[in-house]
């Protein structure tokens, strides 16, 4: 569009186009020597690569009358920080709440993808042990230094690094406030992560992947008699029969017991693991239902063993907060 403004008198012209024939005539009048040499190589090839920053936890575990916590905090490579409490409710000593902030610590480095790590700690008895500097004596401890070297193959550099309690304030504080909170219900400003923990960590297993080699499991039996057909050597005929017309409602999938009940193939496990009860019953969304639709709502979720429903009713019964904020009835059973 060409035309004069009214004001200024400025005059507008469109953007000529420019078209391939013109970067033809430009190379052909300007042609490259042949003699001359062509610079190839990457111009900045002398520089250093960039070293990769690697993040730093620091832990700390405290254990009073109050009870016993742990506290975290996590540095990124960018300066920034994540804050963790957790309150251990089960029996606990000093030693072993530093195990469970260290290896909380670890956990949530694995969690947010780091590679290369530098740990501290003002326990000199945890990094000693994990460095391998020192002999462990107490056996109860054994399962944690266990656990905690499993997750270092997770990184591909860990510094583990003894520092004074003085330089690790933070981490105490965390550790203190876990010890301390109960009902956690206080209003705090910093963005903190309260949980709680009922089993030491290296007990936490995800429900997916129960780990139920600890006791003789009830179907033992039945998955023997669907894998090799073999019966137990005690077995008379009866028991015989029975496990036979029993395994009729179970398969096998993958070397898993599976129940088959209306077409749905359920997880076979054993009822002394009472994770899945506290998970589903109340845990981050359970809703402290009762014992007949806790055991319903278990076998949607995929999982099955024999005396569910006896012992969901009896877990129940055994809920704090059930029986505390519970809808009783305190009417008497006849007329007055």
């Amino acid at each position: 569009m060409v035309g004069p403004s009214c004001e200024f008198d400025i005059v507008y012209e469109t953007r000529k186009t420019i078209k391939g024939r013109v970067v033809a005539e430009f190379l052909s009048e300007n042609p490259v020597n042949e003699e001359e040499e062509v610079e190839t190589a990457f111009p900045d090839e002398s520089l250093k690569l960039v070293e990769v920053q690697p993040w730093k936890m620091y832990f700390d575990g405290a254990m009073n009358k109050s009870g016993a916590g742990i506290g975290v905090v996590l540095e990124a490579p960018n300066g920034e920080q994540l804050l963790m409490s957790k309150r251990l409710c089960f029996p606990t000593t000093n030693n072993i709440a530093e195990y469970e902030a260290c290896i909380c610590g670890l956990e949530a480095l694995i969690a947010v993808g780091a590679k290369k790590v530098e740990v501290f700690g003002d326990s000199m008895l945890v990094v000693s042990h994990i460095k391998g500097e020192w002999e462990l004596k107490e056996e109860k401890l054994r399962p944690y230094l266990e656990y905690a070297k499993k997750l270092l193959f997770s990184f591909e550099e860990v510094t583990m690094k003894h520092m004074p309690r003085a330089q690790n304030q933070m981490a105490d504080a965390l550790a203190t406030l876990a010890s301390l909170w109960e009902k956690g219900d206080q209003k705090l400003t910093q963005p903190v992560i309260l949980m709680r923990s009922r089993i030491p960590c290296y007990e936490g297993l995800i429900i997916a992947h129960l780990d139920l080699e600890d006791e003789m499991k009830w179907y033992e039996d039945i998955r023997r008699y669907l894998e090799v057909r073999e019966y137990p050597q005690s077995a008379n005929s009866r028991d015989r029969a029975t496990i036979r017309r029993l395994a009729t409602r179970f398969t096998l999938v993958r070397a898993t017991l599976q129940k088959v009940l209306e077409g749905l193939l359920l997880l076979c496990v054993t009822k002394s693991d009472e994770q899945i009860m506290e998970e589903v019953h109340a845990g981050v969304c359970g809703p402290h239902m009762n014992g007949r639709v806790l055991a319903g709502k278990i076998l949607r979720l995929g999982y099955y063993w024999s005396t569910m429903d006896t012992d969901c009713a009896k877990f129940v019964k055994k809920c704090h907060e059930c029986q505390i904020h519970g809808n009783l009835n305190h009417l008497p059973s006849d007329e007055l």
